[in-house]
């Protein structure tokens, strides 16, 4: 941890083994979308975060909210019963990184406009590479106003470039013959609007 007077850092780094793990494999079970999960015997996930906060000036603040992700499991049993080795854990993108821009014009004011990128990642266990999540980046705003000391309305708009982006998917048997026809995502909202009206007492 660093901290000075326009300046806050902090970065952490972490390292996680684990023995006969039940883990996501991507696969659903038959005639159903319930996600299976399998125990692997040997996994890991290590990686760095970090947070950094610049106050440019008494109006403006850069936030960078950033991690790097490295995970594997030594070995899985897939449904054909073959063992593929070295693999990396479903839904685990290497990089996420999330940079913001503040702006206080006044005490009642606050502005932030906030992207997030997020690295592509597998959605299944044995790493086909057409069982992908592709990367995707998200650009959103938010409005805070004070109208008084216990009131606070908050207008936002996310998705502001009408990204289509997943987060979340799985092969799918669309018409469970037993075959897999290929990948099946989770749709995120296009170009969304929201307000807040907040009173504390």
């Amino acid at each position: 941890r660093y901290s000075s007077k326009k300046l806050n850092l902090n970065v952490n780094y972490f390292h996680m083994t684990f023995e006969n793990e039940i883990s996501l494999v991507g696969a659903l079970a038959a005639t159903s979308y319930i996600p299976l999960r399998q125990n692997v015997d040997n996994s890991r996930r290590s990686g760095l975060e970090t947070v950094i906060n610049w106050q440019l000036d008494e109006k403006f603040d850069i936030i960078l909210i950033a991690s790097y992700l490295s995970t594997k499991v030594d070995q899985f049993i897939n449904a054909n019963s073959e063992a593929i080795d070295n693999v990396e854990h479903i839904f685990s993108p290497k990089w996420i990184i999330g940079p913001s821009l503040v702006f206080n014009p006044s005490s009642r004011w606050s502005i932030n406009l906030s992207g997030r990128y997020v690295d592509q990642s597998y959605m299944e266990l044995s790493n086909d590479s057409v069982f992908k999540l592709p990367d995707f980046f998200v650009l959103d705003s938010r409005v805070d106003f004070n109208v008084s000391e216990t009131v606070t309305f908050s207008f936002m708009v996310n998705n502001i470039l009408d990204e289509l982006y997943f987060t979340d998917g799985s092969p799918v048997d669309f018409d469970f013959d037993g075959v897999v026809e290929g990948p099946g995502y989770r749709v995120q909202p296009p170009r969304n609007f929201y307000g807040m009206l907040r009173v504390s007492f």
